[in-house]
């Protein structure tokens, strides 16, 4: 079995990395271009292509993917199917039929839910108790081809984003490694999709992402931890008469009955977005509890643990 692997982000990366790990190598990885970066423009690859190269993979760049000697060129070198892991880029309906078994996707949730480009940071957010990967044939519909397999398993509660996406991405691995030979000999069979369950998600954007205090507590727990690494989520605090932005990297969720009791008034009276002290920790208010607040990154700065930027700060409150 000869087969391809298309990608090009870190998540890309995971997948590829343990498929060589577990000593199943492509014969080919289909990839974009290194690219200009900084004020010099120095020309900078992305992670797949750096691995690739590191293990003497042959590379193709897709740059010109919608070009005839794209296809051309493809299709001499004889390849069975190609596996797709984040590859950022609409594949045309003749590169799809190149391969005698197709292309193959890896996708980061259970198929048909979470179709599109956000299902680890919408299952997250959606508070899901368990997600999974799935393996499928890519048609022309958006993650909508016959199933191969999937794996499942729990979201817990401190994972965010990133932690789950390193999860989903083994697990990924695991699929090609299990399932890809037998697709090939014709010893499984595939599944469509139930359309009747699909669900779709959007993309996230930092502008849209100032976090809500007034919502419940696990709901903001999620948002933030769904959203933080990716694109980013924020809040404003005061100083100076001027409204600043503060990302909001990390917080913690707590049990929030001790510090009800530290305090000397009532839960109902204080507003949401407050910030309360307890000795060299800091909670903010929610509709119904607490989080603390662990690590934030003011505009121009690194992050930092939110005591360092308070003791700068000495703010009361988060809108």
């Amino acid at each position: 079995m000869k087969f391809s692997f298309w990608g090009n982000s870190n998540f890309s990366k995971l997948i590829l990395n343990e498929l060589i790990n577990n000593n199943f190598i492509p014969n080919l990885v289909i990839t974009f271009s290194p690219k200009e970066f900084g004020r010099k423009k120095i020309l900078k690859s992305n992670p797949v292509e750096e691995l690739a190269k590191s293990h003497n993979i042959e590379i193709m760049y897709a740059d010109n993917i919608n070009e005839p000697i794209f296809y051309d060129i493809l299709k001499s070198k004889k390849i069975d199917v190609g596996v797709v892991a984040s590859f950022g880029k609409i594949i045309p309906k003749n590169v799809l039929k190149v391969f005698p078994f197709g292309l193959v996707n890896i996708h980061p949730s259970l198929l048909p839910k979470y179709r599109g480009p956000t299902p680890i940071q919408s299952s997250i957010i959606n508070n899901e108790a368990t997600t999974g990967t799935t393996l499928f044939i890519i048609d022309e519909l958006v993650d909508h081809g016959s199933i191969l397999g999937q794996i499942s398993t729990q979201i817990n509660l401190d994972d965010d984003f990133n932690s789950l996406k390193q999860k989903l991405g083994l697990l990924g691995a695991k699929l090609i490694i299990n399932l890809l030979p037998n697709y090939v000999n014709r010893k499984i069979s595939i599944k469509p999709q139930e359309e009747e369950l699909a669900t779709f998600t959007k993309k996230f954007h930092f502008e849209n992402c100032n976090i809500d205090w007034s919502q419940p507590t696990i709901n903001v727990y999620n948002f933030i931890r769904a959203l933080s690494s990716e694109p980013g989520v924020y809040s404003y605090y005061e100083k100076n008469f001027k409204k600043n932005i503060l990302k909001i990297i990390k917080v913690n969720f707590v049990v929030d009955s001790e510090i009800r009791q530290k305090l000397n008034q009532s839960y109902i009276t204080i507003e949401d977005g407050t910030i309360i002290q307890d000795q060299k920790k800091f909670f903010i208010k929610t509709l119904d509890g607490f989080l603390e607040l662990d690590i934030v990154q003011p505009n121009g700065k690194k992050p930092m643990p939110f005591l360092s930027f308070y003791n700068g700060n000495q703010i009361k409150k988060l809108i």
